[in-house]
């Protein structure tokens, strides 16, 4: 999303944030550290297909490998300008007048 925004938008007509409820990005691959926690479908499908990884180490990823590839993305991409961690969304409303999501965020 946040690459797509870039890429798309002028720079000035947005404001570029990701809200991320852990201490750092990766997702479920960032929370499931537990031994042998790895993908349960082929490692390719868990790319993006502007950034595909050659280098899986096995057909199914350990889940280190997978927030690995996603952590170096972001920092190639520089992403993690956009990205707040620690951020947890309690909430989202549309407000019709105002044309914008109005979002409850735990720091």
């Amino acid at each position: 999303m946040i690459r797509t925004l870039r890429n798309t938008l002028p720079p000035s007509s947005f404001d570029n944030v990701v809200y991320e409820k852990n201490a750092d990005i990766g997702g479920t691959w960032f929370e499931n550290r537990y031994p042998g926690c790895k993908c349960d479908v082929p490692s390719h499908n868990y790319q993006f297909s502007w950034r595909k990884n050659p280098e899986w180490s096995s057909f199914f990823a350990s889940a280190g490998e997978i927030e690995a590839y996603l952590c170096k993305l972001c920092d190639d991409e520089g992403m993690r300008t956009a990205i707040r961690t620690s951020h947890k969304i309690l909430g989202a409303a549309w407000s019709e007048p105002k044309a914008v999501w109005e979002l409850q965020v735990q720091n």
